[in-house]
C-alpha cells in the first residue's frame, strides 16, 4: 500500500511541476496551470484525509471506512472535471451563440 501512496504521490508532484512550467503559456485555451494547481491541491488534502481515516478506522468499521473513503474518490473526481471543462463547454457554447 506504502508503495501505491508513493507512485500517486511523484504522480501528483509531476502533474505540480507541469502545472507550473506551463504558466506562462501565451495561447489562452491552453493556460490552465491555475486551475490544475487548485485541481492537485483538492487531490492531495482528500487524499491525505481518506489515507489517515483507512488507517484509524478498522475493520469491523467497514460501513463508515467504505462511506468516507468513496467521497474521499468521487469529491475531487468531480471537482477535477467540473473545474477543467466547464469552464472550456460554456465559453465554447456562448461564443458559438
Amino acid at each position: 500500500m506504502a508503495l501505491i501512496y508513493v507512485y500517486k504521490g511523484i504522480l501528483l508532484l509531476y502533474g505540480l511541476f507541469l502545472s507550473y512550467e506551463t504558466r506562462n503559456v501565451v495561447y489562452a485555451h491552453l493556460n490552465d496551470s491555475r486551475v490544475i494547481g487548485i485541481c492537485v491541491y483538492n487531490v492531495v488534502v482528500l487524499s491525505t484525509i481518506g489515507a489517515f481515516l483507512a488507517l484509524i478506522l478498522n475493520t469491523e468499521q467497514y460501513e463508515q471506512l467504505y462511506a468516507a473513503l468513496s467521497v474521499c474518490i468521487t469529491i475531487p473526481a468531480t471537482a477535477t472535471i467540473s473545474l477543467i471543462f466547464i469552464p472550456k463547454v460554456t465559453k465554447s457554447l456562448f461564443t458559438c451563440v
